[in-house]
């Protein structure tokens, strides 16, 4: 009995948190959907466009301190996307932490799409 009630709790305490982890990523893939798609591969896997990094790379190689970095002091072109966005810049890296493992190698080192 006193298991059931532990495994009842950890379900209850720990259920919410993946939900809410998860709806942070999928809100996350719906603001890049909306902000990032146009210079960005935002797909899981994706590869690079020209110069900009796929959302798969700036997993792999930057922090989550790094991205918010960038969206707080964008480069030229690129909203400033903690401004805009505010605590839902989180979502979005939420989302491009999500596609770490989705990222493939090419022989240079450079993440593409299978």
């Amino acid at each position: 009995m006193r298991f059931r009630c532990f495994a009842l709790a950890l379900a209850l305490f720990v259920g919410p948190g993946i939900a809410a982890a998860e709806s942070a990523v999928e809100r996350g893939a719906e603001l890049s959907a909306e902000w990032c798609a146009q210079c960005h591969h935002i797909e899981p896997g994706g590869a690079m466009k020209e110069d900009v990094p796929s959302f798969a790379a700036i997993a792999v190689y930057r922090s989550p301190e790094q991205m918010r970095g960038a969206m707080l002091d964008p480069h030229i072109g690129m909203p400033p996307l903690v401004s805009i966005l505010g605590l839902e810049s989180d979502d979005l890296i939420a989302y491009i932490v999500s596609l770490e493992e989705t990222a493939t190698w090419q022989p240079t080192g450079q993440p593409t799409a299978d």
